[in-house]
């Protein structure tokens, strides 16, 4: 008799966990057959634990899982030390070293729900995420199996190589793995020296190209004493070759120089940024204009400026002098 206890309680332990949710609880004699079809049946997964205890809590059975607790789904896995089972409605609750592995995903927490249904997971406390070199620390993580994305919240950082990447909320599409963040975004590359901060941006990792488009401010050469700053409607940033892109009401500022535009590229190994769009720049008393204009600093400043095209100097009078008006030149290349 105890014997066949035994058996039906490990029996229902692992066959309501992959039955449907209207399904009854199948005979335990019928347990390897049930098992074996989930090789063709994509929406059974199987629950193992050192023990299963289990009850009829609100007319609703729940299975107890200590020890070794491990669910397997398709490719993937999930682990704990401890957990509970909701059969009918295919719920666990999973607490103490949670672990999940889904293909080259690996997802550490301290406690998680499985939402059998929808191929969801949710991961809280200590969660770390990494993928393929992509690794994130945050407080709270939603992953669908499905589409395969995950949406990280709360004390947020991500990091990629040289990259870090801070926001309210990332959304991570593995498959295109392209990171979508919200809320107060940074991303800061110590080794190349720059930030990029705004409240959106997009950092596409296959094509190593970083977007913000609602208030983006460019920071450059952090490391010295004079840094260079750009802000417009909407920059891009193409990683690999270390080129800045921003369009829309471009102001740039570095040392006692500043710059407004329509659209700016900056060369950041050149040290040179090519201005078009009604360009002007200030510097003291000088400024100048004209149709297309090119900036060369260093660490510290701006060393000169060039008009390639026609271009207007203008320097106005000092404090004191009897000139009232500016002096200027004008040509086809200044």
């Amino acid at each position: 008799m105890k014997h066949f206890a035994c058996m039906l309680l490990v029996a229902l332990g692992l066959l309501a966990a992959a039955g449907r949710p209207n399904a009854g609880f199948q005979d335990p004699a019928r347990a390897g057959a049930q098992e074996d079809s989930a090789a063709s049946d994509s929406t059974l997964y199987t629950v193992t634990a050192a023990s299963l205890r289990s009850s009829i809590e609100e007319g609703e059975r729940v299975v107890y899982l200590e020890g070794g607790v491990r669910i397997d789904h398709a490719t993937t896995t999930i682990t704990s030390v401890r957990g509970k089972h909701y059969p009918l409605r295919r719920y666990i609750v999973l607490q103490d070293s949670v672990r999940v592995v889904d293909g080259t995903a690996v997802m550490k927490s301290d406690v998680g729900e499985y939402f059998g249904l929808t191929n969801t997971l949710v991961l809280a406390g200590r969660v770390r995420f990494a993928d393929r070199g992509w690794k994130a620390r945050c407080d709270r993580a939603k992953y669908d199996r499905d589409r395969r994305v995950a949406v990280l919240t709360g004390n947020l950082s991500a990091q990629d190589s040289t990259r870090t990447m801070y926001a309210d909320t990332i959304v991570y599409d593995r498959d295109r793995e392209i990171a979508d963040a919200t809320g107060r975004v940074v991303i800061i590359d110590d080794v190349e020296d720059y930030s990029l901060a705004g409240n959106h941006a997009r950092f596409d990792r296959i094509r190593k190209l970083a977007v913000v488009d609602v208030r983006p401010i460019l920071t450059f050469d952090l490391k010295s004493e004079e840094h260079g700053t750009v802000t417009s409607r909407i920059m891009r940033f193409d990683v690999d070759r270390k080129i800045g892109i921003a369009e829309g009401e471009v102001q740039m500022a570095k040392g006692e120089t500043r710059a407004t535009c329509d659209s700016a590229t900056i060369y950041d190994d050149d040290g040179r940024a090519e201005l078009s769009g009604d360009p002007r720049a200030t510097n003291g008393r000088s400024s100048m204009s004209g149709k297309r204009m090119i900036l060369w600093y260093n660490k510290n400043e701006v060393e000169r400026i060039v008009l390639p095209e026609t271009g207007r100097l203008a320097e106005s009078p000092k404090p004191g002098s009897p000139w009232t008006e500016d002096s200027w030149i004008e040509g086809d290349s200044v």
